[in-house]
């Protein structure tokens, strides 16, 4: 019968999801550990396994994972050199209750795109857990091999004038015997207060001798150390051994920024390539030790002077530009996408206000070089200070205003990259002022994030027609981040790093923040309205009292319309068959033609069970009366040059004088079969009704006989 602990195992490590490459070979190294740590396999193996889809492999629990499993394979190691040696019981227990933890934190990690600052914590101190306990199973290495070293030496040493002096006993043996009986029983670490306590008429001459207590260091590794220096002095050197990387972040322009791990710790690595390497890395380094701010990459340490990789390391878990966070907040609904804008303004103002009050030429800085980076949710402004130290203090570069302005570029475009995925060659495109022409204030918000206020929607409710039975469909509005500097506006950036800091806790602690509600108009009007779009644009400015929630029922050009998925056009021609101008209600596009009528006239056109994609106008039905020119322009477009070339009809009947019909499958063309037998030539179709043709516009030409094309 099958232990009911392998029974239960089998049932806990059950998946039918998909694996990856990555998922097997954490596994493969879980399998692999010691006998010794049969709790820690059982634990990892149920942890890797809910690690499933490749959503949550992104996550910060998968990444603790991981570390949690290359500590347990060191530890395993560890114990199959010198499990034989060493006491292991208590450190394995400390161990497993520590992936125990590391488990129940993975399992309740949020749904949210940033996690609380309770599990953020609890995080930490789980990683500080594993990096104690390996440190605890280094030491127990290391002093099991200075005891092997030390019973070696003491073995192959002479005894010499008759006495040895042992670590086990203060005082001298009174014969040869009991030195020697003592000598085969020594140990190779002191517990008395000194070696030669007790002794006397001793003499010493020559050579260093360390009494020392416990655990230590070898001192040739220490020399070893002290040994190497950095591209620059005064910061921690670290060699490639010391730092395993996990995945690139980004590619600058002559590096690139990787994420790792390096003792125990989640770094990033700046490893710099091209002809000037070195000295680009060795001012970037002189720059970093200069620097300590929140916002600001901390640098830990640097390359060695010799090797041949120029890199620095910096602290922090750095996931990916932050333009890719935002995407991702906006896909998660108003709420996330309002704190991580707010965190992006509080975290660029802050850094360019402590480097404007360092002096520091960011004028000299091209805005191509800085990068805004997300590190655990929190915004680090990054970039490369190799030509500032180009400047000199006569030329300047530096100013409050350059820095509002770099400020203002970079908010631009970390919220433009975030909503470019919505515009054609993802470039937004924002050309209207809708800010500035508000006209309506909301008092509650859009019901249910999508339902749309019927106080805005008054002049096309009035205008439908009372036998229009479509069903209402209200707007599904799409976050978007925008910032907004306002002409005149000089708030500083230490202004306005403290309100929106203000604005930022009271939104995510206390309550939640309240904005402005707004209608928004669009100044360049664009016909294209498709029923049930919506964009909701969250408007920041550097004045958050003047900073609004704004929707938006047209989309911007070039924008790709959520409905339709064709791109809006900048300049798009309105003709309704009624006459009437545009007046702001949903529209429909005549697939022909591509002139915007109003949804209401082109409904009750629509043939039953067709497409609103494939509304033809009435302009655009091709009649008897039109010419054949007109008619075999438009037989073109409705069925291609292609079915003209093969089947060559209007070039045949053109020759002939005769005019074309084309009507959609099951029209009825009895009517039209009836004309050509009773038709006179140069005659027109009877029951012509001319007002009718005065709201087409169609000519009446002279035909001389119908041909009736299916």
């Amino acid at each position: 019968m099958r232990s009911f602990v392998s029974f239960i195992e089998e049932r806990f490590l059950f998946s039918r999801a998909k694996p990856s490459l990555e998922l097997w070979e954490l596994q493969s190294t879980v399998d692999g550990l010691c006998p010794q740590l049969k709790t820690a396999k059982l634990i990892l193996r149920a942890t890797t396994k809910a690690f499933t889809s490749d959503q949550s492999r992104n996550s910060a629990s998968w990444k603790l994972v991981q570390l949690a499993v290359k500590t347990t394979a060191s530890v395993s190691k560890s114990i199959e050199k010198h499990g034989g040696r060493i006491k292991l019981s208590s450190t394995i227990s400390n161990l497993g209750d520590t992936l125990i933890k590391i488990q129940r934190l993975a399992m309740e990690e949020p749904s949210a795109m940033f996690p609380s600052d309770d599990w953020n914590i609890r995080q930490s101190r789980l990683i500080e857990e594993l990096t104690e306990i390996l440190e605890s199973f280094e030491a127990l290495e290391h002093s099991s091999d200075n005891k092997d070293d030390h019973r070696r030496e003491q073995a192959t040493k002479p005894v010499q004038n008759g006495y040895s002096y042992t670590e086990s006993s203060r005082h001298p043996p009174s014969n040869m015997q009991d030195q020697r009986n003592e000598h085969t029983n020594t140990e190779s670490i002191s517990t008395g207060a000194s070696h030669f306590a007790g002794a006397k008429n001793v003499r010493i001459s020559g050579g260093s001798f360390n009494n020392i207590l416990g655990n230590y260091i070898k001192t040739e590794i220490i020399q070893q150390e002290r040994t190497i220096e950095g591209i620059v002095e005064g910061s921690r050197v670290l060699t490639i051994e010391d730092v395993s990387l996990d995945h690139e972040v980004f590619k600058g322009q002559g590096y690139r920024f990787y994420s790792g791990f390096s003792n125990g710790k989640v770094v990033a690595m700046k490893v710099y390539q091209g002809r000037r390497a070195r000295e680009r890395a060795m001012i970037a380094a002189e720059f970093s030790q200069k620097i300590m701010h929140p916002n600001i990459p901390q640098m830990i340490g640097v390359s060695p002077r010799n090797s041949g990789l120029s890199f620095l390391v910096f602290d922090g878990d750095y996931e990916c530009v932050a333009d890719h966070i935002l995407e991702h907040a906006l896909r998660s609904g108003l709420d996330q996408s309002l704190t991580f804008g707010l965190r992006t303004v509080v975290g660029l103002s802050s850094a360019l206000d402590y480097l404007n009050d360092m002096d520091y030429p960011l004028g000299s800085v091209g805005l191509d070089h800085f990068v805004v980076l997300s590190c655990r949710g929190n915004i680090v402004v990054h970039f490369e200070p190799e030509e500032a130290a180009k400047v000199s203090p006569v030329s300047g570069g530096k100013s409050p205003e350059t820095a509002l302005q770099i400020f203002h570029s970079l908010c631009q475009r970390v919220f433009d990259g975030a909503a470019k995925t919505h515009y054609e060659n993802e470039h937004v495109s924002r050309t209207s002022d809708e800010y500035e022409v508000y006209t309506e204030q909301w008092n509650e918000f859009l019901a249910g994030y999508g339902q749309s206020d019927q106080r805005f929607h008054s002049h096309q409710d009035d205008a439908e027609p009372a036998e229009e039975s479509e069903p209402t469909q209200p707007p599904n509005y799409r976050p978007e981040l925008v910032w907004h500097p306002r002409r005149g506006d000089h708030t500083s950036l230490e202004q306005i790093a403290r309100q929106f800091q203000r604005s930022l806790n009271e939104h995510t602690r206390w309550s939640k923040l309240s904005l402005e509600r707004r209608q928004g108009r669009t100044s360049m009007r664009t016909p294209h309205r498709c029923l049930g779009y919506g964009r909701m644009e969250i408007t920041l400015t550097p004045d958050i009292k003047r900073s609004a929630i704004v929707s938006h029922e047209t989309p911007n050009p070039r924008e790709i319309c959520s409905i339709c998925k064709e791109v809006v056009q900048e300049r798009e021609v309105f003709k309704c068959a009624c006459g009437k101008p545009d007046d702001g209600s949903r529209t429909v596009k005549c697939a022909i033609c591509n002139n915007y009528q109003h949804r209401r006239c082109a409904l009750p056109h629509l043939t039953p069970g067709s497409r609103v994609s494939d509304f033809a106008c009435r302009r655009c039905k091709l009649d008897p009366r039109l010419s054949p020119d007109v008619a075999r322009n438009q037989f073109q477009r409705a069925f291609g040059k292609e079915y003209l070339k093969e089947n060559g009809l209007f070039e045949r009947n053109r020759a002939g004088g005769y005019a074309g019909f084309i009507g959609p499958p099951g029209t009825d063309v009895s009517f039209f079969e009836e004309m050509l037998r009773t038709v006179p030539d140069h005659t027109a179709p009877p029951e012509v009704d001319s007002d009718d043709d005065e709201a087409l516009g169609l000519p009446l030409p002279k035909i001389s006989t119908f041909i009736i094309i299916p």
